[in-house]
């Protein structure tokens, strides 16, 4: 009964150089992997970013549009109907005598000081009326 202990069979294990070399390998591979992986966060940060820059693009040319169908010609309309409308439904974007966005609520500036797209307010007031809007036919 005693040697019946004392044969054990015989198993296979990995040796230490086996261990090494799989642990360099593993090394190599995440300081070649990890730089790219890190760098992924800045890719989604410009990828938003070009998202809403041609998201801008895109309504400016169909505001652009709409006042050519609304008889844009050589002259300024304030309040282009069917694009830009504040929270009640009004339209609220001016375009000047070439057919681009130039401020909100031009005609009315004691309701708003800032609306000729000047300034942070001004800035705000025209990217919201412009990127706020469902561009539809």
């Amino acid at each position: 009964m005693n040697d019946s202990y004392r044969k054990r069979p015989h198993t296979k294990a990995f040796t230490l150089i086996e261990l090494l070399v799989v642990i360099v390998i593993i090394t190599v591979l995440s300081v070649v992997a990890l730089p790219r992986f890190l760098n992924l966060q800045s890719d989604s940060r410009i990828a938003i970013f070009n998202g809403a820059q041609s998201q801008f693009q895109s309504a400016i040319t169909f505001a652009h549009s709409k006042w050519l169908v609304n008889g844009g010609g050589n002259s300024e309309m304030n309040d282009l109907p069917g694009f830009g409308e504040d929270t009640n439904g009004n339209p609220q974007l001016d375009i000047n005598d070439e057919g681009y966005p130039l401020g909100v609520d031009k005609n009315s500036p004691m309701g708003a000081p800032y609306n000729i797209g000047k300034g942070h307010q001004g800035c705000v007031a025209i990217w919201d009326a412009i990127m706020n809007t469902v561009l539809t036919v």
